[in-house]
């Protein structure tokens, strides 16, 4: 039963944190003009976090540990995890203008290594299929092509390699897009293949208790 509290405290501390950030972003950004609500949330990162938030306030909260909620934190895993390397490796280096600095270090770096953490720790209930698990790839290939039909519209993108004027053309930007979308298929292959183990792990070791229980 400690157990269970614990992760309750730890997912709903970290999911009201990340909220809280995006929010006072969200006010910082607007008191900025010009303001677009819709430039707001058209960053992966902003929607990542935005889900994190959700499936940690709903697994905290009670939600049932179905199939569907595995495979939306495995997806939400996914995402900030990976929006982490490639600011990490790409974005890092960018001035942060008016994005506060504790509110970067909680959507760039505390909340992925958050999930990251639930994920091995308290892994999937559920065997996961990369069928299933190929439906993560789904977001970050609708928002590519998102942002590259609305910017090419309104002349603004959510992150230098996605505007052609920056890196060279469409060719560069598809060039990045397909580096990162491996990364994403690596990431997907590696997550599913953890919570399998790791899943079952825990199952093996729930049964052994339970015999160890029973024999007494």
């Amino acid at each position: 039963m400690n157990r269970q509290y614990t992760w309750t405290a730890y997912r709903l501390g970290f999911a009201l944190l990340t909220l809280a950030a995006l929010i006072v972003q969200f006010l910082t950004s607007r008191a900025h003009p010009p303001f677009s609500p819709l430039n707001f949330f058209s960053f992966l990162t902003t929607l990542s976090n935005l889900l994190g938030v959700l499936v940690f306030l709903g697994v905290g909260l009670g939600a049932r540990r179905t199939l569907a909620v595995d495979l939306l934190r495995g997806a939400v895993t996914l995402y900030l995890f990976v929006g982490f390397l490639v600011y990490v490796l790409l974005l890092s280096d960018i001035p942060l203008g008016i994005l506060q600095p504790w509110v970067n270090a909680v959507l760039h770096y505390v909340m992925p290594i958050a999930v990251a953490v639930d994920w091995v720790l308290s892994p999937p209930r559920h065997r996961l299929h990369s069928r299933q698990a190929s439906l993560w790839l789904a977001l970050p290939f609708v928002f590519v092509i998102y942002s590259e039909i609305r910017g090419a519209n309104i002349g603004w993108y959510p992150y230098p390699f996605l505007d052609p004027g920056k890196v060279g053309g469409y060719g560069g930007v598809m060039a990045y897009c397909a580096v990162i979308m491996l990364v994403f298929v690596a990431f997907a292959v590696l997550l599913t293949w953890l919570g399998n183990t790791l899943g079952s792990a825990a199952k093996k070791g729930k049964t052994r208790d339970l015999s160890v229980d029973e024999g007494r």
